[in-house]
């Protein structure tokens, strides 16, 4: 993994003993003390505010990443999926 931190770029190789590719999980998982993680400020705001979590390592900037929502068409799909994918567009 990379990060920026002002004009320094540090690469290390984070080496976890859990793995786990569902956010609320890694959330959760943050918050019973088994692991650091690095999330999206909207997904844990409440645990922010109610101490449960504490921002680590505010001053680096990590990669974005990708999010891809794969589906055969939209002509077939329903209403709340074909919602979702659009604001899913505008999200960042």
């Amino acid at each position: 993994m990379q990060v920026t931190k002002g004009k320094e770029n540090y690469a290390f190789e984070a080496k976890a003993r859990l793995h786990i590719n569902y956010v609320l999980s890694c959330k959760q998982a943050a918050v019973s003390g088994l692991e650091i993680t690095v999330l999206s400020g909207r997904i844990v705001e409440q645990e922010f505010k109610a101490k449960q979590l504490v921002p680590l390592l505010t001053d680096y900037t990590f990669p974005v990443a990708t999010l891809f929502a794969m589906y055969a068409s939209r002509i077939w799909l329903p209403a709340k999926a074909i919602a979702f994918l659009d604001y899913l567009d505008t999200w960042q």
